[in-house]
């Protein structure tokens, strides 16, 4: 997902370390852009109103639960991992009454948040994510939920 504003950003990130490469080293090579391309989606499966919250751990491989994503660039290049930090909603359009929203928050990811990531020999990693689902309302509104996080990876 791009905001307004990112590529503007990231070509000034590149241009800066450019500069700075250059100064240190008296040239610039070219940098791999990162491409984050879905593997799986994060799943918190089905349960009755008034379960309570549930947590999916990021875990260090694929689960049918956590969410996973491929991570490609430039060989062993280490990368930032940015979760979110607020909560994050999902809903429904269920037509029966009730709550029709549950909170999603406490992501965590394999390798960690932070400057963790590092991309293998062929310019490849793994990158996995969890989360928690808040306590379902006992007047939960049955269907479908769905929603939208952002998993942000920078050199």
């Amino acid at each position: 997902m791009f905001t307004r504003g990112f590529p503007a950003l990231f070509l000034k990130c590149l241009i800066v370390f450019c500069l700075l490469s250059f100064l240190r080293d008296g040239f610039c090579a070219e940098i791999s852009s990162l491409k984050v391309s879905l593997v799986s989606n994060l799943n918190f499966g089905m349960a009755p109103q008034g379960d309570p919250s549930k947590t999916v751990q990021p875990s260090t491989s694929e689960t049918p639960d956590n969410a996973s994503f491929e991570v490609g660039g430039a060989p062993n290049s280490a990368y930032t991992i940015s979760l979110p930090k607020s909560h994050v909603v999902m809903s429904t359009h269920s037509a029966y009454a009730g709550s029709r929203t549950i909170l999603v928050t406490d992501f965590s990811s394999f390798p960690p948040e932070g400057a963790n990531g590092v991309t293998g020999p062929d310019g490849l990693q793994m990158l996995f994510v969890g989360a928690t689902r808040a306590p379902l309302a006992f007047n939960q509104a049955p269907g479908s939920y769905s929603g939208v996080f952002v998993v942000t990876v920078i050199y």
